[in-house]
């Protein structure tokens, strides 16, 4: 029985390469059967008092700033601010995009899932609230560095309710493959993710809303 999954089997190794999921994985070394995600939303964020039924979550940065930073996340205020209210979520350090409400560095993790169940879809990169929305049943499109989505995307309800996003390795990726920043082998001068077209983001979110003709 493996008591640390993550430290003593799945970072030193090539998870990366492997047609496995993570979040089978972790309880596969642990000898356990998975449980669902037991995060309980809070009861109440204030801020939902006054918002009206059709909000979007953006989420711009992951766990690891120097891969996975989606810079056009505005892209999705230009298209859908008017119909549908647009709030950022994440850490206080994360990449500010436009928004219509900004509540970076405020919100619990339960808060998160609160208002992550009430949205009506969101957009967000490979982290944490990529796993929250698939635990909750929310629409998402989920945006990917350097990590294979085959491996590291989130568990869902409904196959429909989800849309994989993966960067144009070929053309920018001098390694030509999915490195996980390659850390010690080679600089990344230009994070694969950046290289996901912010108008495909956009009707990405359009097919899952399906009330969109941008």
């Amino acid at each position: 029985v493996v008591y640390r999954p993550h430290s003593d089997k799945i970072l030193r190794g090539g998870w990366n390469h492997l047609d496995t999921r993570l979040y089978e994985m972790y309880p596969h070394f642990c000898k356990v059967q998975a449980s669902d995600m037991f995060i309980k939303p809070a009861e109440n964020v204030r801020v939902l008092d006054k918002l009206s039924e059709r909000f979007i979550l953006v989420h711009t940065t992951g766990g690891d700033v120097t891969y996975r930073i989606y810079p056009y996340m505005d892209a999705i205020h230009d298209a859908f601010h008017g119909d549908y209210t647009i709030i950022q979520i994440g850490s206080e350090h994360d990449l500010k995009c436009k928004s219509d409400i900004d509540l970076r560095g405020k919100l619990e993790f339960s808060e998160t899932a609160l208002l992550m169940e009430h949205a009506a879809a969101a957009v967000v990169v490979d982290s944490f609230p990529a796993h929250l929305a698939g635990y909750l049943g929310t629409k998402v499109v989920v945006l990917f560095g350097p990590a294979p989505a085959r491996v590291t995307q989130p568990k869902v309800r409904d196959p429909k309710d989800i849309i994989l996003l993966e960067p144009n390795r070929l053309d920018a990726c001098p390694l030509t493959t999915s490195c996980w920043g390659a850390p010690g082998i080679r600089p990344c001068s230009t994070p694969c993710i950046e290289t996901i077209p912010p108008d495909v983001v956009v009707s990405s979110l359009g097919n899952l809303l399906g009330d969109y003709n941008g």
